[in-house]
């Protein structure tokens, strides 16, 4: 619309005010802004696309048109014409159909695209590592000989040892308490038949004989002079001798410590750190097992 109004007020100007032919071209191209300068330097025809079309202004125009060189009247009068023959003759409906074409393809390329409403707001299943098995491992709990340590409440926090997020459910196995049998047995032992289980086994630590776990009621109590310097505490301890001994039973041997750290949970902690921080869980590199 700002063209065809342009045009339609150059014209009318011509007609009405400007005796001199150019004078209609002239305003058109000024009003578009290309902003000629004539004989004065500091005079436009069209300032800051304003369009100047009261009686006098267009009589000032008509003056300042008859002032120009013939130079500059050709000059001015081509790329009037120019100007002209380009808001009149290129059709709007060219421009639009141009406008439309663009809008078209892009909207055939969305459609080939998935909709916003087909994607799925569901997260993405990640892929197990191959060493994670869904099992189920059973085991029954008793004890053997005179216990300070109530069988009741060894049972509930081994039982919470076992299944902690932390420990080894991390394979992918669960530990499920059964009342008699099960994949091995879980003993809270008097410290003096300790020894009845193997030569291997003393009154002084816990054990692990073929499918039994054995805690030592002494250390299950008490924990250990070595995990008391350290500031352990006595729940940590019981985590970490269930974890210990069950991991003996999973398959594991005893570990050492190797530059600092924490130490493996199949250190034995109870005796030395060996300048390793007390730990009660497996870790990374412990999460393995050959009863899977």
């Amino acid at each position: 619309m700002l063209y065809v109004k342009v045009v339609v007020s150059g014209f009318i100007l011509y007609s009405y005010r400007c005796t001199y032919p150019w004078g209609a071209i002239l305003y058109i191209s000024t009003c578009l802004n290309l902003k000629f300068r004539f004989k004065r330097t500091n005079d436009r025809l069209c300032e800051s696309g304003r369009f100047y079309i009261s009686y006098n202004e267009v009589w000032y125009t008509k003056e300042h048109m008859v002032s120009l060189k013939p130079s500059q009247r050709v000059a001015t009068g081509i790329i009037g014409v120019v100007s002209a023959f380009a808001l009149l003759v290129v059709p709007f409906s060219a421009l639009s159909s141009a406008e439309t074409d663009i809008k078209s393809k892009i909207a055939a390329q969305l459609g080939s695209e998935h909709p916003f409403e087909e994607l799925s707001s569901a997260a993405p299943a990640i892929a197990k590592p191959k060493w994670y098995t869904n099992v189920t491992f059973t085991y029954s709990v008793s004890k053997n000989g005179a216990t300070s340590g109530d069988l009741a409440e060894f049972s509930r926090l081994a039982n919470e040892t076992l299944n902690d997020a932390r420990g080894w459910t991390r394979l992918g196995m669960q530990f499920k308490e059964v009342a008699t049998g099960g994949n091995f047995r879980l003993i809270l032992a008097q410290a003096s038949l300790m020894s009845s289980y193997s030569s291997g086994c003393t009154a002084d630590w816990s054990c692990n004989v073929g499918n039994s776990v054995i805690i030592n009621d002494d250390r299950w109590m008490n924990a250990s002079p070595s995990w008391n310097n350290a500031g352990g505490t006595l729940r940590d301890y019981r985590n970490m001798v269930v974890n210990h001994e069950t991991g003996h039973w999973l398959g594991h041997g005893h570990t050492f410590c190797s530059g600092g750290g924490k130490a493996t949970v199949m250190q034995q902690q109870s005796i030395d750190l060996q300048g390793c921080t007390f730990n009660p869980w497996p870790l990374e590199s412990e999460l393995w097992s050959t009863r899977l």
